[in-house]
């Protein structure tokens, strides 16, 4: 395990070029098997801290190729958010990565969560 291999699989996924392409539902399944490279990171003894200094230099310089692009703007913005919280979803909670995701729909798709 490697803090760099993580961060070169970030920056390779988190860039303005690469998520402004994609619609809602490759989003939701890019957001699943993100969560999964980052819990197994978890396990190996990645941190927050490890990655947090990282995350935020990130998104300060790809978010300002969103503007004028809401979507993915909002896509971007959660995820990067979600990292630097280091997902307080399947790794601090005691559920599965399917639970948090179904809490994940119905907070940011509740449309398509009924």
């Amino acid at each position: 395990m490697k803090i760099i291999e993580l961060k070169n699989i970030i920056e390779k996924e988190l860039n303005y070029n690469f998520i402004s392409e994609l619609s809602v539902d490759e989003y939701r399944k890019f957001i699943y098997n993100f969560f999964k490279i980052l819990s197994s990171y978890k396990e190996q003894g990645i941190k927050k801290e490890d990655i947090e200094d990282f995350i935020n230099k990130l998104y300060t310089s790809e978010s300002s190729h969103f503007k004028g692009n809401i979507i993915g703007e909002d896509m971007f913005s959660f995820i990067t958010e979600e990292i630097v919280n280091f997902c307080p979803s399947p790794f601090f909670w005691n559920i599965s990565l399917e639970e948090y995701m179904q809490k994940w729909e119905k907070i940011y798709f509740p449309s398509l969560s009924q």
